[in-house]
């Protein structure tokens, strides 16, 4: 399950001066060369400087259709968070919420509170807040589309438990449990997600082709996703945990989107913007904090914003300099990652990715998989279960749905659906 894949390299090196963007060939070129080594299908870059936008595409949004076009639609996954970071803003400006409301003011929770504190809004929106990073009762009925069944009821039943991991604002933890929940929380009472978001945030931008559910025409426009091997696959739906990743939109909308993160000033919703991109919390590391869902990345005064979102078939990346003024966005219908791409069309000092190895599968006899098989402890409450069934092995992770591995050696697996390996050299606990 990969809505919030937290690229960290990106926030780590960036020059301190500011760089004009590419040209739209050379945008184009880097497209091509990423089709190329069969890393995408479909591309799309959008691109802010001196109060303009540019769309670059190249490829395909389907393997039978038409080309990718500044109106196809993509899925965004985790780039969701900030628009239900935008709507929080939106409403702390509006004096109808605080950041530092408890979120059981909102919904039905017990169990967001530990040490005689209480989880809150503003902790939801930056990682803060104690929760896991999905919550334990996701089993979705098809692995394929796993959020899908995932509704209210499941949610209200897991937030009554003991669900917190550590003591609210204590430490940052990526969750898509907690920006789900932010976004339930947000619009439960007010017509649900989609409905609070377009009338606060979508229509003053001028959104009109971003949404949960598309329409005839939109969907026409859709993009097919397509996994790690270029294989197509289906899109994936949310329910109660809308906020964490629902979204689709068209690189134009983004566009509209990009130009208001970087210059907020000719927006209706100044105000919201310039919280989102204040500085809230602590990050992952001394160099990376958290801003109202955007990751605020900072060097020798230089910040660069930064979100990232990957579903079954697509990602996409945002990042930009506000002072600078200037903003990527890349897209793409393959779930294969795309941080490197926008990062260096934004700064060349940030070096392109290499493609990945190309693994080749070998047969292992059940005694061999039998020896792999296990429960083996990666983390604290987190724990990866390894399963024969038949030939063949699954691993899951906690709060992950199950997928394939498949062995390089007797002790060495790789995934299809993702770019990740597995080496057996963490401690088995039911050995």
């Amino acid at each position: 399950m990969r809505l919030g894949v937290v690229a960290l390299v990106c926030a780590a090196a960036f020059a301190t001066a500011a760089h004009a963007l590419p040209d739209d060939a050379a945008v184009k070129a880097l497209l091509h060369q990423r089709i190329a080594q069969k890393r995408a299908v479909g591309l799309a870059a959008v691109l802010f400087e001196n109060g303009t936008t540019r769309i670059v595409t190249a490829g395909v949004a389907r393997a039978d259709g038409p080309a990718i076009a500044a109106d196809t639609e993509f899925e965004i996954g985790s780039v969701t968070k900030t628009f239900t970071a935008l709507l929080l803003a939106d409403a702390v400006v509006g004096g109808r919420v605080r950041l530092d409301d408890p979120v059981t003011r909102y919904v039905d929770a017990p169990g967001l509170a530990r040490d005689g504190k209480a989880v809150t809004l503003g902790q939801l929106a930056t990682h803060s807040s104690g929760l896991p990073r999905l919550p334990r009762n996701l089993a979705p009925a098809n692995p394929a589309d796993p959020y899908a069944d995932y509704d209210a009821a499941k949610l209200t039943a897991f937030l009554a438990g003991d669900v917190l991991q550590r003591t609210p604002g204590s430490a940052y933890e990526y969750s898509n449990l907690g920006a789900g929940l932010l976004g339930y929380a947000l619009t439960m009472r007010d017509g649900g997600y989609e409905k609070a978001l377009r009338e606060r945030v979508l229509v003053p931008m001028r959104m009109t082709d971003t949404g949960v559910v598309l329409s005839a025409a939109q969907r026409s426009r859709f993009a097919t996703g397509h996994d790690i091997q270029l294989h197509p696959v289906g899109p994936w739906r949310l329910d109660a945990l809308a906020g964490a990743g629902a979204l689709r939109s068209t690189p134009a909308d983004m566009g509209k989107y990009l130009g208001a993160a970087v210059d907020p000033s000719g927006s209706s919703l100044a105000a919201a913007w310039k919280l989102v991109e204040t500085p809230a919390a602590d990050g992952p590391t001394p160099s990376l904090r958290m801003a109202l869902a955007w990751h605020v990345a900072t060097r020798d005064d230089r910040s660069l914003l930064w979100h990232n979102g990957q579903t079954g078939g697509f990602a996409t990346m945002v990042a930009f300099d506000p002072v600078a003024r200037v903003g990527v966005v890349v897209m793409s219908n393959a779930a294969i990652g795309v941080d490197d791409l926008a990062l260096h069309m934004l700064d060349p000092s940030i070096p392109l990715s290499e493609p990945p190895t190309q693994r080749e599968a070998v047969q292992l006899g059940r005694g061999a998989l039998d020896r792999v098989a296990g429960r083996y402890e990666l983390a604290l409450d987190f724990v990866l279960t390894i399963r024969r069934d038949g030939d063949r092995a699954y691993a899951q992770a906690t709060g992950q749905p199950e997928a394939e591995i498949f062995a390089e050696s007797e002790y060495a697996f790789f995934y299809k659906v993702v770019d990740a390996q597995l080496r057996s050299c963490a401690h088995r606990t039911d050995a």
